[in-house]
């Protein structure tokens, strides 16, 4: 197979059946996750996913600003049970 024409193919692809779905369905409730630069890029995208999965969500980076978005993006989507927020002044409970 080349990859000559990636229109051709992402139109073939479109052709093809889905994966298979896991079942059970993958769910973390009661546990808890600690996510490592969690203020932006693929460990913001780790957080909001394990706290769509039911986990509870450690925002840990080294931008104050970007965690807490973070953390309000959790709590605005409704996707947790208790938020912690960590930074250089303290903890505070965010919930």
């Amino acid at each position: 197979m080349s990859d000559g024409n990636i229109i051709e193919k992402l139109e073939q692809s479109r052709s093809l059946p889905s994966n298979k779905q896991v079942s059970p369905a993958v769910r973390f409730d009661g546990q808890t996750v600690i996510v490592t630069g969690a203020g932006g890029g693929l460990g913001r995208s780790y957080a909001l996913m394990f706290a769509r999965l039911g986990a509870n969500v450690v925002v840990n980076d080294v931008s104050e600003k970007g965690a807490q978005a973070v953390v309000d993006e959790i709590i605005k989507g409704k996707r947790y049970l208790d938020v912690w927020f960590f930074s250089s002044s303290g903890i505070q409970d965010s919930s």
